[in-house]
């Protein structure tokens, strides 16, 4: 059985929640810095090949991706349009959000919805970047 990882990343921190058999076996808070990256490998490695995957926020989640990518962990980026949608539906009853719910919902999107789970293209952190250049040139 997988264990998928959901990451809930911002400016300073992110929030991860372990997904294994259809429970939660873990739910973390961690800095986003070398330390809180260095956490989460130690936490990754006690779990045999685990399906990382986040949401695309700006460029926020762009240092975790590559040092994931870079210690050969396999991680996604998912879509925020489609993850809102996602949300929108398991939430219908509930639909407060919390960094910790949102951690939850991304492992489940990933245990739902496999074909979702593409590497992004090489080039992406080059959109990023021109996306930001375009971003201060209006600022």
């Amino acid at each position: 059985m997988n264990y998928f990882v959901g990451i809930d990343v911002s400016k300073d921190t992110f929030n991860i929640a372990v997904l294994h058999q259809q429970s939660f076996i873990l739910s973390k808070h961690l800095p986003m810095s070398q330390e809180g990256f260095s956490q989460l490998l130690s936490i990754l490695k006690q779990y045999p090949k685990p399906i990382v995957v986040m949401e695309s926020t700006g460029r926020f989640f762009l240092p975790l991706y590559h040092f994931l990518l870079a210690n050969d962990i396999q991680a996604f980026v998912i879509n925020p349009k489609i993850l809102h949608r996602f949300f929108q539906f398991l939430s219908a009853n509930n639909p407060s959000k919390s960094d910790t719910k949102d951690a939850k919902i991304l492992a489940l999107f990933a245990h739902s919805n496999p074909q979702f789970l593409n590497p992004l293209p090489p080039d992406h952190h080059l959109r990023n970047l021109s996306r930001l250049i375009q971003k201060l040139k209006k600022e």
